[in-house]
């Protein structure tokens, strides 16, 4: 065993580099590897993930839409395409929530998106706000 009491500064430093690069190679065989999902001028915000499918928010068509994107295929799936902005995506498991203003400018609902079925269904009709869906099965 080494004691570090009998070591020189020039030794603990020595050894506290190796315990580092060493700590550090496994760490890094761990962590994986980080792919670019989204690309061009558009902002790409509010990622939301469950299993192979990362949802989010993107302006690319003037709008704030929902994307979805399937890490195992590679395939993007543009969700909504009405001229209104869509908000705060959510995933679990097949279903994506978020809210938007399609209502009318200040009225926001609530929306889900099935990617099994491929159908999209209106969880509120409220003419107040309703905001920050979430879900968990």
């Amino acid at each position: 065993m080494i004691q570090m009491a009998n070591m020189t500064r020039q030794g603990r430093l020595l050894l506290c580099m190796v315990l580092l690069v060493m700590l550090g190679t496994q760490a890094s065989a761990l962590t994986g590897y980080e792919t670019r999902i989204t690309g061009g001028p558009s902002w790409h915000t509010w990622p939301a993930i469950s299993g192979n499918l990362v949802a989010y928010e993107d302006d690319r068509y003037g709008n704030v839409d929902i994307f979805l994107y399937n890490l195992s295929s590679g395939v993007e799936t543009r969700l909504t395409d009405e001229a209104c902005d869509h908000y705060w995506p959510k995933i679990y498991g097949d279903r994506v929530v978020w809210w938007d203003n399609r209502s009318g400018f200040n009225n926001f609902d609530i929306f889900m998106y099935n990617t099994t079925t491929g159908e999209e269904s209106q969880i509120t009709d409220d003419p107040l706000n309703q905001e920050n869906a979430d879900l968990y099965r």
